[in-house]
């Protein structure tokens, strides 16, 4: 496979990554959190805890699918971490 379709590949893998992740976390939210907690402020602050924790799941995630894909591509290169 080339470099580039390899690229490609990568950058779509964690596109629909992200679009499944926030769906994932929507529903939740939508379907938990909305409907088990009556008091409205809380609901804000737990959904916007699941909003912030799915993100930095999803960075996190492609920051090391990154950098194992450049490690495999120039060597043993070292974490940036």
């Amino acid at each position: 496979m080339s470099s580039v379709a390899r690229a490609i590949m990568v950058l779509a893998l964690l596109l629909t990554y992200a679009w499944l992740l926030a769906l994932l976390s929507l529903a939740f939210v939508e379907l938990v959190v909305m409907r088990c907690v009556a008091y409205s402020p809380l609901r804000t602050v737990i959904g916007l805890g699941v909003y912030a924790a799915s993100v930095a799941l999803w960075y996190e995630t492609a920051r090391l699918l990154l950098e194992r894909e450049l490690r495999k591509r120039h060597g043993s290169a070292t974490p940036t971490s």
